[in-house]
């Protein structure tokens, strides 16, 4: 659904908050070098992919704060709860949408012929 990272984009906004999406990838300090990305693990041990197996919707919300200890902890906390309520917000006010998305992935599951892959690369 389209409509979450913008929602998120805007309750941070709204409230004062810098943000800005990212990625990561391993450092290369050598100019002119290609520039590659990896996807994230996929160890289930994580609790971004162990909910992933469970048939549940999954959002991983980051703030800035390694090595800051205790510093700036109540705006790295109302940013969180910011992206938290913009997502369950955004979900209420499109729950139509959002069940008619699952029931359709759903249908499509079940009707298909095809194999199911499960690859880790």
């Amino acid at each position: 659904m389209s409509r979450i990272a913008p929602a998120i984009a805007s309750a941070l906004e709204t409230r004062g908050f810098r943000w800005e999406p990212y990625v990561t990838g391993s450092p290369n300090a050598t100019p002119g070098s290609n520039i590659t990305f990896h996807e994230a693990s996929s160890d289930a041990k994580l609790g971004r992919n162990a909910m992933g197996l469970t048939q549940c919707i999954s959002f991983l919300c980051e703030t800035r704060g390694i090595g800051l200890g205790a510093q700036h902890f109540a705006r790295r906390t109302a940013t969180a709860l910011a992206m938290v309520e913009a997502i369950l917000q955004t979900a209420a006010d499109n729950a139509s949408e959002v069940l008619r998305t699952i029931t359709s992935a759903i249908d499509d599951l079940v009707k298909s012929n095809e194999d199911i892959v499960i690859a880790d690369r």
